[in-house]
C-alpha cells in the first residue's frame, strides 16, 4: 500500500498556459485509455463533469491527440482543455503535461 505519494522531479517546461487555477478544488479527467476497446464511454466523463462543477470544483479535460474527437465536445460545454489552443495540441512533450498535472490537480481517469 502507498502512504504518500512521492514527489517526482519533473524538468520544468516554460510553455505551461497560466489556465489552471492554484486552488485545491482542481480536477482534471483524462479519458485517453490507449485502446479505444477499454475505453469508458466519454458522455460517462461528462455527466461525471458537470456534476462535479455543480459542486464548485474546477474541471479540467486532458486530451491527448487521440482524443481530439472530444475536444469540441469539452468547450461547448466550457470545460477548459489545457492541451489544446485553437484546435491544436501546444505540446507532444510530456512533461508540459507532468507540469500541468503539478498544479494542485486531482486525476480522474
Amino acid at each position: 500500500m502507498i502512504n504518500k505519494i512521492p514527489n517526482i522531479n519533473v524538468p520544468i517546461n516554460n510553455t505551461i498556459p497560466e489556465i489552471i487555477s492554484n486552488k485545491s478544488r482542481n480536477i482534471a479527467i483524462a479519458p485517453g485509455a490507449g485502446n479505444p476497446i477499454r475505453q469508458w464511454k466519454f458522455d460517462n466523463y461528462l455527466q461525471i463533469a458537470k456534476k462535479l462543477r455543480s459542486q464548485n470544483y474546477n474541471i479540467y479535460f486532458f486530451l491527448g491527440p487521440n482524443e481530439k474527437p472530444f475536444l469540441d465536445i469539452c468547450l461547448n460545454n466550457k470545460f477548459i482543455c489545457p492541451e489544446w489552443e485553437n484546435g491544436e495540441i501546444i505540446s507532444k512533450d510530456i512533461s508540459f503535461t507532468m507540469n500541468l498535472a503539478k498544479k494542485n490537480v486531482l486525476f480522474v481517469m
